[in-house]
């Protein structure tokens, strides 16, 4: 293999390197937004449980105020 052809190979090898190293970045941002997505929606559900349960709690207080 020619001195030229190995110097193609390091360069495409460096820039495979550096590409490698750019997404393993990106991953691991989209990971940590990921699990905060994935708490912000446990968060919500939950939220939302509780505000449900507190309207039926007041729509029954305000039934048996009428009844």
């Amino acid at each position: 293999m020619s001195d030229q052809r190995l110097k193609e190979l390091e360069a495409e090898l460096a820039a495979a390197n550096a590409s490698i190293a750019a997404l393993t970045l990106a991953n691991a941002g989209l990971t940590a937004s990921l699990a905060n997505a994935e708490l912000s929606l446990k968060r919500s559900r939950r939220n939302a449980r509780q505000d449900g349960n507190t309207l039926r709690d007041e729509i029954s207080v305000l039934q048996n105020r009428r009844g």
